[in-house]
C-alpha cells in the first residue's frame, strides 16, 4: 500500500526502484531476500546524484566530474571527485530542528587516492572514514542542537583526494534508511 516509489537492492547487489504499491524484496546481506518495511522518510538532499549543481558548494581545487563511473545502480552516474589543493569539500545546507537526529550517507568508492575523508556538519563533532575500494554506503549522525540551516559536507585535508560518490541522502532520523533518490527539490518515500 506504499503510495511512493522506493529502493531495494536487488539479488545482482544493484539499488533499483520499486514503483508505489509494490511489495520491496530486499537481498542486501540476504540471499534468500526479504520484505523491506520502513518509516516514512524524506531525503533533504535536493541533488542526490548531481554535485555539478549550484546546490553543492564545493571549496578548494575539488573537481566533479558526471558519468564518471558506473554507480551501485549500475548506471554510469557515479561522479569523479578528485582534487589538487588541500582541504577540498564539498557541501550542501540541510535545514534541522533543534532536538532532532539527522543521518547523512553516501556512496562512495575509493579511486587510488587518499582513502580517509571527514564527515562534518558545521558546529558539531566531525567523523574521519577510510573509504574502500569497493562501493559502500557511508553515513554520519548528529543531534541538532538549535532549529537552524547546517552545512552537512565530507571533506578531504589531503591535497590527493580521487574518489567517486553517488546517492546523497540527508534524512530527519538516527540511522540511514533506503535510497531516495532527488533531482531539485526534496523527495519523501511514504
Amino acid at each position: 500500500t506504499r503510495a511512493s516509489s522506493a529502493t531495494v537492492v536487488n539479488k545482482a547487489g544493484l539499488i533499483e526502484t520499486v514503483q508505489s504499491g509494490i511489495p520491496r524484496i530486499d537481498f542486501l546481506g540476504n540471499t534468500n531476500g526479504a520484505l523491506l518495511l520502513e518509516p516514512q522518510r524524506t531525503n533533504l538532499v535536493t541533488y542526490s546524484e548531481d554535485f555539478n549543481n549550484v546546490a553543492w558548494s564545493k571549496n578548494g581545487a575539488l573537481i566533479a566530474t558526471a558519468n564518471a563511473s558506473t554507480s551501485p545502480s549500475g548506471e554510469t552516474d557515479a561522479t569523479l571527485l578528485y582534487n589538487t589543493g588541500n582541504e577540498n569539500r564539498i557541501s550542501q545546507n540541510i535545514s534541522v530542528v533543534s532536538g532532532n537526529s539527522y543521518t547523512m550517507s553516501v556512496y562512495l568508492k575509493n579511486n587510488g587516492g587518499n582513502n580517509t575523508i571527514t564527515f562534518q556538519a558545521i558546529g558539531y563533532s566531525s567523523q574521519s572514514i577510510t573509504i574502500n575500494n569497493d562501493w559502500a554506503r557511508y553515513d554520519y549522525t548528529i543531534t541538532a542542537t538549535s532549529t537552524a540551516s547546517v552545512q552537512f559536507r565530507f571533506l578531504s585535508f589531503d591535497n590527493n583526494i580521487n574518489l567517486f560518490a553517488w546517492g546523497v541522502q540527508a534524512e530527519q532520523s538516527s540511522y540511514p534508511t533506503s535510497y531516495i533518490p532527488t533531482q531539485g527539490s526534496t523527495v519523501t518515500r511514504v
